[in-house]
């Protein structure tokens, strides 16, 4: 399940059409592998992401993927 979620986004990545929309797609990722138990994934979803201010959320989150792949 969470590989397609992951795709689906990928592929919606690849098409956007601005970086807002790009950034909105990793955050989608991020999260989709934060659901998964997946913090190194997540995180490097997340150290993709360009504008961070607008995903202010995630990066509480971000933190905690940290120390979960640094302890992993």
């Amino acid at each position: 399940e969470r590989n397609n979620v992951v795709r689906v986004y990928e592929l919606y990545l690849k098409n956007a059409k601005n970086p807002p929309r790009a950034d909105w797609a990793r955050s989608q990722i991020a999260m989709a592998y934060d659901q998964a138990s997946d913090p190194k994934s997540a995180l490097a979803a997340w150290r993709e992401i360009k504008d961070t201010n607008s995903f202010r959320f995630l990066a509480r989150r971000a933190q905690r993927w940290e120390q979960e792949a640094k302890s992993r």
